[in-house]
């Protein structure tokens, strides 16, 4: 999920300018919190590397597990040759996860 960014609007009117200034100052801080731009997957893991896309377009800021079929463990692997768009992941044990990628 991609979060809009501030957009100013352009005026003469400088009661508007400040509130603008106020609001654009506390947005931002909102904004860059990473967990915030996320994106959630279900994939089926094993015991092998699996090259998981996060969706992000960016490298990750981190990962965790919101849901899983099985009792197992999951893990980074080698890091991806392609960090802008997947994660090698690995589980202890066969199982289906659902990831949020941030």
């Amino acid at each position: 999920m991609a979060l809009t960014p501030f957009r100013r609007i352009t005026t003469s009117n400088q009661d508007l300018m400040r509130v603008q200034d106020a609001v654009e100052a506390s947005v931002k801080g909102v904004l860059g919190i990473p967990f915030l731009n996320q994106n959630t997957v279900t994939v089926d893991l094993s015991t092998s590397v699996t090259e998981v896309a996060h969706g992000l377009g960016r490298p990750i800021e981190g990962w965790l597990v919101s849901r899983k079929n099985a009792a197992g463990d999951v893990y980074e692997g080698a890091t991806s040759i392609a960090p802008n768009k997947s994660i090698n992941l690995v589980a202890t044990a066969s199982v289906r996860v659902t990831i949020v990628f941030y």
